[in-house]
């Protein structure tokens, strides 16, 4: 896939990977030389974001030995990524994370469902049986915003957004779900609430997940719910 770099300022580059709208191939790519760039020794490289379609590199120009950083940078990044780059989604972790879809976690549940003439039980069905990969972190720090949701309960975001949604709720916002890491304002539509805290401060990696990474919800009661919430156990195979 064809890409293209450009300059963010004077202390980041983007590079954008070719494609119409949010493109489940470009964001294979993205992880590709998210993972690829991890792994080199780029002198002034900082930071690595990724997005669905683009991947922003943050450098020090300081630490780079040239009068044209930007420059410079540009034909690294340029030269590792004709080398090494593939579609390759092997490079995530896998993640199982249980969800409560009752009430008073299901805010919007009933909703969705009356949306696709399903019944609740089938908006469960259809969102606990898809694998989803995380295209990429952002709005709020270790939001995951989840690709693969099935097209049947693809719901569009709240009019109007909730002023408060807690830490832990699982949304959908169009063909994409999600989970709330921190009590925020949010729109998306609330179907369910894991005890799993995806998002620590004060931990060496803040963010449970990381682009790349596999995630399956699976039902559980409002009393395994309470359970979980006090030990924050969780499979990941």
């Amino acid at each position: 896939m064809d890409f293209s770099i450009t300059p963010l300022g004077d202390m980041a580059l983007m590079i954008e990977f070719h494609a119409t709208g949010l493109s489940d191939s470009a964001n294979e790519f993205v992880h590709s030389a998210y993972h690829l760039l991890l792994k080199q020794t780029v002198p002034g490289m900082i930071a690595l974001v990724p997005a669905y379609t683009s991947l922003t590199l943050h450098y020090e120009p300081s630490f780079i030995k040239s009068d044209y950083p930007y420059q410079h940078m540009k034909m690294i990044i340029q030269e590792l990524l004709r080398k090494g780059i593939k579609t390759d989604t092997g490079h995530g972790n896998c993640f199982l994370i249980p969800v409560c879809y009752e009430p008073p976690f299901s805010l919007d549940l009933t909703e969705v469902a009356q949306v696709h003439h399903l019944t609740e039980e089938e908006v469960i069905h259809f969102h606990t049986k898809q694998i989803y990969q995380v295209s990429f972190l952002g709005f709020s720090p270790g939001f995951p915003f989840l690709s693969g949701l099935s097209k049947a309960i693809a719901t569009p975001r709240k009019e109007n957004p909730r002023t408060l949604v807690k830490a832990g709720s699982v949304g959908i916002a169009g063909e994409q779900t999600g989970i709330y890491p921190t009590d925020s304002p949010g729109g998306w539509q609330i179907i369910g609430q894991t005890p799993i805290r995806i998002y620590d401060p004060e931990k060496k990696e803040p963010t449970l997940f990381a682009p790349g990474d596999m995630i399956r919800f699976y039902p559980i009661t409002a009393k395994q719910y309470d359970q979980l919430e006090v030990s924050h156990e969780y499979n990941c195979p």
